[in-house]
């Protein structure tokens, strides 16, 4: 599948956010992007990108990337953390 050059930013950038997320907990940053620089990730990116697109739309792809990036989005997400932690931690508590 022949990507655009909007479509190769983007599963690139989606690729490398996946792999850091995944690596975050295991390796520093420094490792991380040593990894991520020595690393071809074209085959991996192309392979996002296929199963990707032959499910979804692009533009729908993006604007829900975009969304879930979005400082709205991720208020709302620390938001509900902070109470199911509070909550379950009360609810121990009265047990």
């Amino acid at each position: 599948m022949k990507l655009t050059i909007a479509q190769q930013k983007f599963f690139i950038q989606f690729v490398e956010d996946a792999l850091r997320s995944t690596m975050e907990g295991v390796k520093s940053p420094d490792e991380i992007d040593a990894f991520l620089t020595s690393t071809d990730l074209a085959p991996l990116v192309s392979e996002y990108a296929t199963s990707l697109l032959q499910q979804v739309d692009f533009f729908a792809l993006k604007r829900v990337d975009r969304f879930l990036r979005s400082e709205e989005y991720q208020s709302v997400m620390s938001a509900i953390t902070q109470t199911l932690t509070e909550v379950t931690r009360r609810a121990d508590e009265a047990t």
